[in-house]
Parts: C-alpha cells; sequence; structure tokens
C-alpha cells in the first residue's frame, strides 16, 4: 500500500507538472515547413511523457475548435480577434510567387515584378477558409493596381502547388512553401517587398493545463521570424 501510494503521488506531481498528459494542437500547412517540427522535436524531447495529437486544419477550423475546447492550441494566420484567446507571434514572413515550370516569364533570371503576375489565373485558398492569407494577397496586388483573375480555389496551400503544377494558373504562397519540392512548379520571389504574414501560437485564456503551458514556453524560445529548412511531420 505505502508503494502503491508513492507511485500515485509521483504520478500526480508528473501530471501536475506537465510532464504527463495529453496536448492537442492544430497547425496551417505553412507552418509544416518551418517551425512546427524544431518545435515538436523539442518538446518532444523534453516531456517524452506527453501524448501529442497533430491536426492539420484550416484557421477558421482551428478558430471554432479552439472555442469549443476541442484543440488545446492552434498554429494559424493572423488577425485574431476574440478576447477569450491568447497569442503569441511564431514567425513572420513573406509571399512568394509559384508558377509552372514552363511558364515565359519564367525565362527572366532574378525575382518578378507583381504587376507582371497581373494577367495570370490566380489559385487561392477560399476567405472563409483563411481570411488572413486571403486578405494580404488581395490588398497586395491592390497596391500594384489589379485585382487577381481567381481561376480556382484550393484550402490546402499543397493543393494549390499542386493545381499550379498542372498548369491551372499561378500562386501567391508563404515563402517557406519552397521547402514543399514539387515536380513541375518554380518559386520565384518577388521585386516589391509583400506584407509580412505572421503566424500565431493561440490557445484559450481559461486553459491552464500544464502540458500547454510548457508548449508555450519551447514555442517561445523556438520562435523565428524568418523561415528556415525544415523536415514534414507525418502526421495521422
Amino acid at each position: 500500500m505505502l508503494a502503491e501510494g508513492a507511485r500515485l503521488a509521483e504520478r500526480t506531481r508528473r501530471a501536475a507538472a506537465g510532464d504527463t498528459g495529453h496536448l492537442t494542437l492544430g497547425f496551417i500547412s505553412a507552418v509544416d515547413y518551418s517551425v512546427l517540427p524544431g518545435i515538436l522535436i523539442a518538446y518532444r524531447k523534453a516531456f517524452p511523457g506527453v501524448t501529442l495529437d497533430l491536426r492539420e486544419l484550416t484557421t477558421d477550423v482551428q478558430l471554432d475548435m479552439l472555442r469549443d475546447g476541442r484543440i488545446d492550441a492552434g498554429m494559424l494566420l493572423q488577425p485574431v480577434d476574440d478576447v477569450t484567446l491568447v497569442t503569441l507571434p511564431i514567425i513572420s514572413e513573406r509571399l512568394v510567387a509559384v508558377l509552372p515550370a514552363r511558364d515565359p516569364l519564367l525565362r527572366r533570371r532574378g525575382p518578378l515584378s507583381l504587376h507582371a503576375l497581373a494577367t495570370r489565373p490566380f489559385i487561392v485558398a477560399p476567405r472563409a477558409n483563411g481570411p488572413g492569407l486571403h486578405d494580404t494577397i488581395f490588398d497586395f496586388c491592390a497596391h500594384a493596381g489589379f485585382v487577381p483573375l481567381v481561376a480556382q480555389e484550393a484550402i490546402q496551400l499543397q493543393t494549390i502547388v499542386s493545381l499550379v503544377s498542372a498548369g491551372l494558373g499561378i500562386a501567391l504562397v508563404p515563402a517557406s512553401l519552397k521547402d514543399l519540392r514539387r515536380s513541375g512548379v518554380v518559386y520565384r520571389s518577388l521585386r516589391e517587398p509583400s506584407p509580412l504574414l505572421t503566424v500565431m501560437l493561440v490557445w484559450r485564456r481559461d486553459n491552464h493545463s500544464a502540458c500547454l503551458a510548457n508548449f508555450v514556453a519551447i514555442a517561445r524560445a523556438k520562435r523565428a521570424r524568418k523561415p528556415r529548412a525544415a523536415t514534414r511531420v507525418a502526421v495521422s
């Protein structure tokens, strides 16, 4: 009985410290190619007893699931206008153009002018699923003097790149997507500096989970302002 009591006390202590438990994290696909792998590696090394449930979700779905308590935290694009949620900037990056490999514009070397894309069909994510990215692209194009001609919409950034490789149009994507190697496409930087896209780590203000607090601390230490190469994380 004494031994069992000691084991129970130790389990309680570890749970209270966040050494054991469960953490559910939502994330947009862009962070899968930038900061997410490094954060996960550091967290798993520090807290191997915590079970991680990773879910690749769009920004709108993450916000709904955060409010309902179905995920503990999310990595999504700003803006987040909800006083019940806490936000921590994780990474800021600019847009790059992705074009079919045989596009005539690629004959020119160096960065592309955004205005040169004005007559090209665009592939974009629906605004309902990611207003931050959608509005950033449309505002950026408006400053260049045109409205994007939307030929196709796709929810996931990987799908957008795939549609570009099929020759259905061009796209503007976060710069970290350059780490997504896809045949039939070429990524090019833009001559005009685009607005910054900021990914936020977001969680409920009333979530006092020790596992969450530890994850936030590691994300704060690992966050970056520039994207870096990373290995894609397998999500089951």
